[in-house]
C-alpha cells in the first residue's frame, strides 16, 4: 500500500521547515486520559526500572498516561527503556498507535532496535504511520547502521519502500547514509526510487538530508553500494543543491569512489548550483596527505583553471580557483599536482597579517597572568554569542542559526573560564544556555526523529562540551540529541563528519570524540547498556584510527580519554602530538600552514584533559605562553579561515571581518586551554 502524500508547502528562508513542523504537529493528535505528573513514573520511565513501573501501575499509574508534549508511556518506554517496560505497558492495555503533538508514535520512537519493533508490531502497530514531519517507521530504522533485520521486518509487514518524509527523504537515502549494504539491498528489491532526491530549497538540506542515495553513498565511499544503486538507475550526473555525487566523492576524499563514477560516465568538470565548485574544487581543497584523487581528476580533463565559489559572497565575488584553494593548506602534494597540469589561475588572496603587542612573559606562570588574559577574552565572546544570531537573521539569507563557533564553543569558554573567578556577565551567560538548549528549532522533536541534520555530531557534540563546561543538569533537550546520535553511529563503530568545514568540522575522529563525550556526559539511564556497547565499539575505532592532521591527533587522544582509557595508556598519543609542536611553541593545524590559537588551544586542551599532563611539562607550558603572547590587544585570537564557500559569512559582533566566525572559535579553544592550565586548577580532568 503507498503511503499518501502530503502536499508540499512552500514557505521562504531557512526557518521554512520549522514553520512547516510546527503547523503539522496539530494533525492527527491523539487524546491522552491523563497527564504524567507523577516524577517517580516519569523516573521510572527515564530509567527503564520495569519493576517501580510495574509497582506503579500496580497502584492505579495509568498505561495510556502522556506528558506535556504528548508522549504517552508506551513512547516514552519505547525510546528510554527495554522490551520489558513496552510489553508491561502492552500487557496493561496501553493504546499501540496512539501519536504525540508531533504525529509521532511508539514504533517511531523505538525504530532503532529491532526487538522493541517486533513486539509493537506483533501487538498491532501501523507500519505505515506517518509523523508530522512525514516520516514513517521505516525512514527512522534505515538511518541506523546494521539495521537489515528490523528494515526486512517492516517491509515484510508491508511498510513502503517509497514513502518520502515531507523534505522528500526516504529509506534508501537513509539506509545508504548509514552504509548498511543488505538495507540498500532489500529496499532496491522493494521498489525504492533510486533517483529520489530532497527537495531543492533549505528545507531539503536540513530535514531532508542535502543527498540523493548515491550522494550519500559516493560521499561514505562505499563501493559496494554505489555499484548497487548505480546498476539500478542512479544517474552518476544527478545534481543536487550539493553538487554531483562525484563532488560529494571529492568532498569527502574518496578516491575509489570517485574511479567508480568516473568509469560510469561522470562529468568531471560539473559544477554545483550552490557553491560553484566542480570536483576538482574540492579534491584541491582535501585535507589528506596525497593526491590520489586530485591525479585521477586530472588525468579525466578535470580543468585546473575552473573558476568557482564566487556566488558565495563570503568571498566577494572572487573566482577561487583549484590552485588557490590548494594554497591555503600549504606545500602539498596536491599543489604540486595542480601545476604540473598547468594550474596558473591562482586568484590572489589578500589576507593582512594581524601583528600581537609585544609582550613580556614571567619566568614562572602565574594565575594572576593567567586570569588577566582570560578577563580580556572573556567580553567578545559573550557579546557574539548573543548578537550573532540576530546578525544572522538580518543577513539576506535569513539564517536563523545557533552555531558551534559564535554559541556553542564560546559557551563552553565562558564556563570553564568562569570556574576560575573570571567576571562574566551573568544574563547573557543565561541567555547563552537557553539559546543553545532550545537552538534554532526551540523543539526536540527533529533529534527524536533520528534522521537528517547537516552535521548532528559535531553540532550536538559541541553543544554538549558547552553545556558540560556550564554544568547544566540533563533534561528533555539533552535527551533527545544524545538519542539522535544514539541512532546514527556508524556501522564499524565511528560517528561521520557529514558536513566537513574545516577546521571546525574536519573528520569522523572528531565527530567520533564528541559523541562518545556526549553518550558519557548526559547518559539516558535506561539505555545504560546499549550506550556503554556503542562507547566501547567507538573506543575500538579510534584505537585504529589514522590521524592526517593535528585535529585527528587531538581528537583521538580525548576521544579515547572520554572513553575511559587511563591517561597513562594514552602517552604515545600525547607523545605523537607533542612531536608536532613548533619552534614557537604553537601547533598548525596542517603541516603546510603556520601555528595558530585553534590548533594551539585544541594541542594544550587535549594534553591537560585528555592525557593528564600538569602545567608544568615543557609542552603545555611553551604552549600557554604561545597563546598569551599571541593574544590581541582586544582580547580575542585570529585564525584566517580555510571553510569551504558553500554558506555566506555574516557579521558575527565578532573581530576579524571574513574570519571572525573561526577566529571566534579559535579564541574560544585558547580560554578553553587557558582555563584547564595550573596554577588555576579547579577543572576536573574529566570536562
Amino acid at each position: 500500500m503507498k503511503t499518501p502524500q502530503a502536499p508540499r508547502t512552500k514557505i521562504a528562508g531557512l526557518h521554512f521547515w520549522f514553520a512547516v513542523f510546527c503547523a503539522a504537529i496539530s494533525i492527527g493528535a491523539t487524546p491522552k486520559e491523563s497527564p504524567i505528573t507523577s516524577p517517580k513514573y516519569s523516573a521510572a520511565l527515564r530509567g527503564g526500572d520495569v519493576r517501580e513501573l510495574e509497582n506503579l501501575l500496580e497502584h492505579d499509574a495509568s498505561p495510556n498516561a502522556s506528558d506535556a508534549a504528548g508522549n504517552t508511556a508506551l513512547m516514552l518506554a519505547a525510546v528510554y527503556g527495554d522490551a520489558a517496560s513496552l510489553r508491561l505497558l502492552l500487557d496493561r492495555g496501553t493504546e499501540v498507535n496512539a501519536t504525540n503533538a508531533a504525529g509521532a508514535t511508539a514504533l517511531m520512537r523505538a525504530a532503532f532496535d529491532y526487538k522493541k519493533v517486533r513486539l509493537l508490531i506483533d501487538r498491532g502497530a501501523e507500519v505505515n504511520t506517518r509523523s508530522g514531519l512525514g516520516n514513517t517507521a521505516l525512514l527512522l530504522a534505515a538511518r541506523t547502521a546494521n539495521s537489515h533485520r528490523t528494515i526486512e521486518l517492516l517491509l515484510s509487514r508491508g511498510a513502503d519502500a517509497r514513502a518520502t518524509n515531507f523534505f522528500g527523504a526516504t529509506a534508501l537515502m537513509a539506509a545508504a547514509a548509514g552504509g548498511d549494504e543488505k538495507s540498500v539491498r532489500l529496499l532496491i528489491k522493494h521498489g525504492a526510487d533510486v533517483k529520489a532526491q530532497p527537495t531543492a530549497d533549505e528545507p531539503g538540506f536540513i530535514l531532508g538530508g542535502g543527498r540523493s542515495a548515491l550522494m550519500w553513498a559516493a560521499f561514505r565511499g562505499d563501493v559496494a553500494i554505489m555499484k548497487l544503486l548505480v546498476d539500478a538507475g542512479a544517474d552518476v550526473n544527478e545534481m543536487s543543491g550539493l553538487g554531483t555525487p562525484l563532488a560529494q566523492a571529492a568532498w569527502a576524499d574518496r578516491t575509489a569512489a570517485a574511479r567508480l563514477l568516473i568509469e560510469r560516465g561522470a562529468n568531471v568538470n560539473l559544477a554545483g548550483p550552490r557553491d560553484g565548485y566542480a570536483p576538482l574544487h574540492w579534491a584541491a581543497s582535501s585535507e589528506e596527505k596525497d593526491a590520489a584523487l586530485v591525479k585521477l581528476l586530472l588525468a579525466h580533463k578535470a580543468d585546473p583553471n575552473l573558476g568557482g565559489g564566487e556566488n558565495v559572497d563570503a568571498f566577494v565575488g572572487t573566482a577561487q580557483t583549484p590552485l588557490m584553494l590548494a594554497r591555503r593548506r600549504g606545500q602539498t602534494p596536491v599543489l604540486s599536482a595542480l601545476s604540473a597540469a598547468g594550474a596558473t589561475n591562482a586568484t590572489p588572496d589578500h589576507v593582512q597579517a594581524l601583528t600581537p603587542p609585544a609582550r613580556t612573559l614571567p619566568k614562572h606562570l602565574d594565575a594572576e597572568t593567567l586570569r588577566a588574559a582570560l578577563t580580556q577574552a572573556v567580553p567578545p565572546l559573550q557579546e557574539t554569542s548573543i548578537k550573532s544570531k540576530q546578525f544572522f537573521l538580518s543577513h539576506g539569507s535569513r539564517q536563523n542559526c545557533v552555531s558551534c563557533h559564535q554559541q556553542f564553543m564560546p559557551l563552553g569558554a565562558i564556563g570553564l573560564a568562569k570556574k576560575q573567578r573570571v567576571p562574566v556577565d551573568a544574563q547573557a551567560e543565561r541567555q547563552l544556555v537557553k539559546m543553545v538548549l532550545e537552538g534554532e528549532l526551540q523543539d526536540s522533536e527533529v533529534d527524536w526523529q533520528s534522521l537528517f541534520h547537516p552535521d548532528a555530531v559535531y553540532t550536538k557534540g559541541y553543544a554538549v562540551l558547552g553545556l558540560a563546561a556550564e554544568e547544566v543538569p540533563a533534561d528533555a533537550h539533552t535527551d533527545a540529541w544524545v538519542h539522535h546520535l544514539s541512532a546514527i553511529q556508524g556501522k564499524d563503530g565511528q560517528w561521520y563528519n557529514n558536513l566537513p568545514r574545516p577546521p571546525i568540522q574536519t573528520g569522523d575522529i572528531g565527530a567520533t570524540a564528541l559523541a562518545v563525550h556526549a553518550l558519557q556526559r548526559y547518559p539516558l539511564p535506561g539505555r545504560k547498556t546499549q550506550f556503554a556497547s556503542q562507547v566501547n565499539r567507538a573506543r575500538q575505532w579510534l584505537w585504529t584510527a589514522k590521524p592526517q592532521n593535528t585535529e585527528g591527533r587531538i581528537y583521538q587522544l580525548l576521544g579515547l580519554a572520554w572513553a575511559g582509557e587511563p591517561s597513562r595508556k594514552l602517552q604515545p598519543l600525547a607523545q605523537a602530538l607533542i612531536a608536532e609542536q613548533r619552534t614557537d611553541g604553537g601547533w598548525s593545524q596542517l603541516p603546510g600552514t603556520k601555528s595558530d590559537a585553534f590548533a594551539t588551544g585544541q594541542a594544550v586542551y587535549a594534553l591537560r584533559i585528555g592525557a593528564g599532563m600538569q602545567s608544568s611539562h615543557p609542552s603545555v607550558d611553551r604552549g600557554v605562553r604561545y597563546l598569551l603572547t599571541n593574544q590581541l590587544d582586544d582580547g580575542t585570537w585570529y585564525v584566517r579561515r580555510r571553510a569551504f564557500p558553500f554558506q555566506p559569512t555574516m557579521n558575527s559582533g565578532f573581530p576579524h571581518g571574513r574570519d571572525s566566525w573561526i577566529s571566534a572559535a579559535a579564541s574560544s579553544w585558547a580560554v578553553m586551554a587557558l582555563s584547564v592550565a595550573e596554577p588555576i586548577n579547579a577543572v576536573a580532568l574529566t570536562q
